[in-house]
């Protein structure tokens, strides 16, 4: 059930906010490595994305919510108060990165491509939400066999981690919302991974946020 959209993007700003006061928090208090602050924003819009297709019947609210969102993303980036403030938790690891503005974007262009419909939308959302997060995460910190393809320089054990991850946030969204068998959304998910985990190790500076979901 979807509810008024003023009140769905109140919901989704607010739940932004929160997630950027908390871990901004954590980080002033704290000294948690840079890519978990990341990836625990990475992850938590994910999350708040994830209600969307609950949220919202229509494809506007959605792109107003991912307007509001670069906007003050921009605003982060190209002021030095918000930046001292908040920049932390966007570049917080030493590199350069387009990973943020590519999730938004990805997030408007699934919503509208796929008409809100929970399933359609959600199996994206979840693989990049937790497989990349994921491979992140085990790369940085077991990550002890890397390869480079073109720009891109990624491990092993990363790879491994998004490949096992992408697949059981196929397979179990499509068991539980598809009207196929098991046996098709094994199919399925194992074929998802393997182009989402080829894709996620040829992209560089972020560009998996965009192209892994798409």
């Amino acid at each position: 059930m979807t509810v008024a959209p003023w009140a769905g993007m109140v919901v989704a700003v607010a739940a932004g906010a929160a997630l950027a006061a908390g871990l901004t928090g954590w980080q002033a208090r704290g000294t948690p490595h840079p890519e978990l602050v990341r990836k625990l924003l990475h992850v938590g819009v994910g999350l708040i994305a994830l209600s969307f297709p609950f949220l919202f019947r229509d494809a506007w609210p959605v792109l107003v919510v991912v307007g509001t969102a670069l906007l003050i993303l921009g605003a982060v980036r190209n002021s030095t108060v918000l930046r001292r403030r908040l920049g932390g938790i966007l570049d917080g690891v030493a590199r350069a990165s387009w990973g943020d503005v590519c999730f938004l974007v990805a997030v408007a262009i699934l919503f509208v491509l796929s008409g809100g419909d929970a399933l359609l939308f959600g199996v994206p959302i979840l693989v990049l939400t937790f497989a990349d997060s994921a491979a992140a995460l085990v790369g940085v910190r077991y990550g002890r066999t890397r390869y480079a393809i073109a720009y891109s320089n990624k491990s092993v054990e990363g790879s491994v981690a998004f490949f096992v991850v992408a697949f059981h946030c196929a397979q179990i969204p499509i068991l539980l919302l598809g009207d196929g068998s098991p046996a098709a959304a094994l199919a399925a998910a194992g074929a998802l991974a393997c182009v989402t985990t080829v894709t996620e190790a040829l992209c560089f500076d972020g560009l998996d946020n965009l192209l892994v979901p798409l």
